[in-house]
């Protein structure tokens, strides 16, 4: 699947501001009036709020998201419901993505929904095709937006909707909205009790709600609407939600990136977490380097690991941008990639060419733009990418925690020893035998060190030697953003930078080496020439560190066991295998593991999900 950037909608507004769409020549809502039509059509044809009440969440799938007007509706009308659930889980597919410019028009027409509407348009993603959740209201709505054709969109979702709003342009006018194939999507995602409503009484949409499981009736309609349908699918439900039977409690090993933002994830949801961490402070292995880059990964085949990078930069940067109690921890900078050889341009060229990225996630710069961005003579031209930066793990560590810190127990200075099944789920004990702690969920994310486990079936993991060499400040050597291409170059807290890194498969000394200080600065020099000259490789500082990864270079992330045991039965996960990139795929994983324990929709492609799975290409018996 080619990730080119989406055709955005084109809307035209009529003299009193009412959006049109000149792609389907159809309004986006009747001349009655948006959202009295949302609340009658789509929120009391589908029970809401009556049925969301007492509930622990609640989950709606739009089949249109068009300027979000649904959305905003009822993500409101669930904000000031005092009996309103915990968590709103909205999953809406979008082919034709809006301009930011004609959302802020068309959400001026409402002005009581104006705060939700703002906070949403500060965080619509770029056009890109897959999946983006937004976190909205303090974490209160999740919003997942699929961006691509509906089928395609639907079928890499895995979620149990209680309530669906079918929208779209009229079945005449977008008929793949309407189709046979989406129909049998939605009936996957729909279970005993789940409703669904839409303004159209068409006789086609009638008969395939009917054909895949729904009773459905005629109901009076909104406005000048004379009628609409409704219709449920028969059999007992729950009425209290998707809250899981097991109690909301884990225990998580290991406090470095990994862990630290498994913990994060979980105690933001209300889960109690026990944290056991061997060293006294979090982040001290392959999570110890000073500064990192935050930025995607880009290949011409667009492939698992280059479409999980993107998905994964996308949400790191967006959760990374809404809470500025860790700006010390992170800065958004901007990312300059930069070709170091001509033949290493022509293909990155080749990428931008195949892929038509939009400009606000990665564009080409020539050679002249690049050196202005970096203050400094760069080797060639290459891709900027605005929205990526720097990252301190250690300091992102300790404020994950200290963010969940009324959530979070943590046991600093414990090293886990063993772990073996108890009637509370799990017991974590030392090497004494001595319970550190017991849960019914287990998260190992403690990286190469996993493999001491003689109780987990763990995959073949490869410990990875990396050195970063710290360069001394000069007046000459002055970087406010990171340089990447032939490893990346990034600003030192207090000053100075550092560069790196090295890549040692299956060695494990971390001693700091001269002559990988000597590398390094070689490598600064190939993307920017001059950086670093003369400095003397024998009195730089640096850190060395042993990073986990797997042979895909893909991230290890889902429940552990045998390819006979289904997915999620063991309650036993692994999240390790970051590599490089654990800056932005643990942040990303965690909230995959967050979303499975809490029965969410999965935040990216269920294809991605599959792809890191322990067991993956084993055959595991899907849940």
């Amino acid at each position: 699947m080619l990730s080119k950037t989406l055709q955005p909608a084109r809307i035209a507004f009529d003299a009193g501001g009412a959006p049109y769409s000149e792609d389907f020549s159809d309004v986006y809502h009747s001349v009655d009036g948006g959202p009295a039509q949302a609340r009658a059509v789509f929120l009391a044809g589908n029970g809401l709020p009556q049925r969301w009440r007492g509930r622990r969440s609640v989950t709606i799938l739009e089949t249109g998201f068009g300027l979000g007007l649904n959305f905003l509706c009822c993500a409101g009308e669930l904000l000031a419901d005092p009996g309103r659930p915990s968590r709103l889980n909205y999953v809406a597919v979008e082919k034709h993505p809006a301009l930011p410019g004609d959302l802020a028009r068309a959400h001026a027409r409402w002005p009581h929904i104006a705060g939700l509407a703002e906070e949403l348009r500060r965080a619509w993603p770029a056009p890109l095709r897959g999946f983006h959740r937004i976190d909205l209201a303090g974490g209160r709505i999740a919003l997942t937006l699929l961006f691509g054709d509906a089928v395609e969109m639907l079928s890499e979702l895995d979620a149990r909707a209680d309530a669906i709003f079918l929208d779209g342009f009229a079945p005449e006018k977008n008929p793949e909205m309407w189709s046979d194939a989406l129909f049998r999507q939605l009936a996957r995602l729909s279970g005993p009790g789940t409703t669904a409503a839409t303004w159209s009484v068409a006789t086609a949409v009638r008969a395939r709600l009917q054909s895949v499981g729904f009773q459905v009736d005629k109901r009076p309609g909104f406005g000048r609407k004379r009628e609409m349908l409704g219709a449920i699918r028969p059999g007992a439900t729950d009425s209290h939600g998707p809250a899981a039977a097991r109690e909301s409690h884990a225990v998580v090993i290991g406090a470095g990136l990994a862990g630290s933002w498994a913990a994060y994830a979980l105690a933001s949801r209300g889960w109690a977490v026990d944290l056991i961490e061997r060293h006294r402070e979090p982040a001290q292995e392959a999570s110890g380097n000073a500064v990192g880059a935050v930025r995607p990964a880009l290949n011409l085949a667009d492939s698992d690991n280059a479409r999980l990078a993107r998905a994964a930069f996308l949400w790191a940067t967006r959760v990374l941008d809404r809470d500025p109690r860790w700006s010390d921890a992170y800065r958004r900078t901007g990312v300059l990639h930069v070709a170091t050889t001509a033949q290493q341009a022509s293909r990155m060229a080749a990428i931008l060419a195949a892929h038509a990225f939009p400009p606000q996630y990665v564009r080409w710069v020539e050679t002249d733009e690049g050196a202005r961005l970096a203050s400094h003579r760069v080797a060639g031209p290459g891709w900027w990418i605005a929205d990526g930066g720097w990252a301190r793990p250690q300091a992102l560590c300790r404020a994950l925690l200290g963010l969940g810190a009324d959530r979070i127990r943590t046991q600093f200075g414990s090293a886990a020893h063993d772990f073996v099944p108890s009637p509370a789920g799990w017991r974590v004990r030392d090497a004494g035998g001595r319970v550190l702690a017991q849960a019914p969920v287990l998260v190992l994310a403690n990286g190469y060190d996993a493999r001491r486990f003689d109780s987990a079936q763990l995959p073949m993991m490869v410990g990875v030697r990396g050195q970063v060499s710290f360069i001394p400040p000069a007046p000459n050597r002055v970087l406010d953003i990171v340089v990447c291409g032939d490893g990346y170059i990034a600003p030192l807290p207090g000053g100075g930078h550092c560069v790196g890194a090295t890549f040692e498969p299956d060695v494990e000394a971390l001693d700091l080496r001269n002559a990988d200080h000597a590398s390094n600065l070689q490598r600064a020099q190939r993307m920017l020439p001059g950086f670093g000259l003369g400095l003397d490789p024998a009195r730089l500082g640096g850190w060395a560190g042993l990073r986990a990864a797997t042979a895909d270079r893909l991230p290890v992330c889902g429940a552990l066991g045998s390819a006979d045991t289904p997915s999620g039965d063991s309650n036993c996960y692994l999240l390790a295998g970051m590599g490089a990139r654990g800056l932005i795929w643990a942040p990303l994983c965690a909230e995959v593991l967050a979303s499975r324990f809490d029965g969410e929709p999965n935040p990216i492609e269920r294809s991605l999900v599959q792809a890191m799975d322990p067991l993956r290409g084993l055959g595991r018996t899907e849940t």
